[in-house]
């Protein structure tokens, strides 16, 4: 029999090879003269076609052992044809991928959200699976291109990625206890960062945001803030700190031009609106301002970088500065002022008629008001006879034996 009638007979014998009725066998040493080309041809065509590739089911469950191991670079199946579609490996595992690590036996394989994705960027295989790999978890309805600014977080950086095809869709990591939705975190509806907590059932859930981060920078929190405590109030600062590090909050404008280098808090109601800030464009220094917005921003109180305080007006020229009239109304109340060396007030007693006191609050505009508080001698009438300005003033009495303590004020005009 020839090459070619045996492998006529190679064929007409395959569906008997199972039965066992005859089986392709190695050559023999020593054997096969002549022949031993086509029996060994018979030999491999059982395995391996024209082109010696293995043919489709030639390996299966049960010719690989519980322990064997096969690279998964050596397995080519037709679900590799595509450069995008991830590989299929079904060995002892039915219809699930052993190249994702269901399968022992297959060695060197890549996770499917792997499998030829340039880059190693992830997205949902075709059973809807959450695809990961080292460095990008991807869930999402479409598959937008890679983005190369995850790549430019270096090889040790993670990513999660949540795609949605239009502004008005959600793109949202949600937070379930047993079920039931208790927060949700992410674009909802539109392009702002709402966190939402959630009450309710499933299905019956009521969602409310309580904090949106717009594009802009701006943040609403419509709930309460508490920082280091849970807040009384809609801002709840808490601090143990002390001494010079006792500061809760601060409040800062950069700006550096003019009148605008301050900073500035609005204080509004319904019927009311005040600003409270501080302001280096009056006077040129560290001023503190209260002004009423309602009445056209006039000043209502100001305090300058030298301490002077001002009430009605934004210029203090002394400590206390008052645009209008003080009054004292509380029974006991009064004015007290300081006595001692170059003051305002005090006493004197008079020596002869006559007394000079030396202070230099006194100048050659001061009105110096004069009593006698204890009468001693031959009482007159004392009065200012001479003064120097910012050193002394000179008491005259009418009578030249007059002996009397006498209590002297200085005030000064504006």
């Amino acid at each position: 029999m020839d090459i070619q009638q045996r492998r006529v007979a190679k064929l007409e014998f395959v569906g008997h090879e199972k039965g066992g009725s005859m089986t392709s066998r190695k050559p023999i040493p020593g054997q096969d003269a002549g022949t031993w080309g086509a029996v060994l041809n018979e030999f491999l065509d059982i395995s391996l076609d024209a082109n010696g590739q293995l043919r489709t089911g030639t390996v299966s469950d049960t010719t690989i052992a519980a322990n064997a191991a096969i690279a998964e670079s050596k397995l080519q199946l037709a679900s590799d044809a595509a450069a995008t579609t991830p590989s299929r490996r079904t060995l002892g595992a039915g219809p699930t991928q052993a190249a994702a690590g269901n399968d022992s036996r297959i060695i060197g394989a890549e996770q499917q959200s792997r499998k030829n994705q340039p880059g190693g960027y992830p997205g949902l295989d075709t059973e809807s699976n959450l695809n990961v790999n080292g460095r990008v978890v991807r869930v999402g309805p479409v598959q937008y291109p890679y983005l190369p600014a995850l790549v430019a977080g270096g090889p040790n950086s993670g990513y999660l990625l949540i795609d949605k095809s239009n502004s008005a869709s959600d793109g949202s990591i949600v937070y379930r206890d047993q079920g039931d939705i208790r927060a949700e975190i992410g674009l909802a509806g539109d392009n702002d960062i709402h966190i939402k907590t959630v009450a309710g059932t499933s299905g019956n859930e009521v969602f409310t945001d309580q904090m949106i981060i717009q594009p802009s920078g701006k943040v609403t929190v419509t709930g309460a803030l508490g920082i280091a405590t849970i807040p009384a109030a809609p801002l709840h600062v808490t601090s143990t700190s002390a001494g010079t590090a006792r500061t809760v909050a601060k409040i800062e404008n950069t700006n550096l031009t003019g009148s605008a280098a301050g900073a500035v808090v609005e204080l509004a109601g319904a019927t009311t609106d005040w600003l409270v800030g501080t302001d280096a464009g009056l006077n040129g220094g560290n001023n503190f301002f209260v002004q009423d917005v309602k009445a056209g921003y006039p000043p209502r109180l100001l305090i300058d970088g030298n301490g002077n305080f001002a009430i009605g007006k934004d210029s203090p020229n002394y400590k206390l500065d008052v645009v209008g009239d003080i009054g004292i109304t509380a029974l006991g109340a009064g004015l007290k002022i300081k006595e001692g060396t170059n003051a305002k007030l005090g006493i004197t007693t008079l020596v002869n008629g006559a007394a000079t006191v030396a202070t230099s609050a006194v100048t050659a505009t001061s009105r110096i008001m004069l009593t006698i508080q204890s009468p001693g001698g031959t009482v007159g009438s004392p009065y200012i006879q001479a003064r120097v300005s910012n050193a002394s003033f000179t008491i005259q009495s009418t009578s030249s034996s007059d002996q009397s303590v006498v209590a002297w004020l200085i005030v000064d005009p504006s």
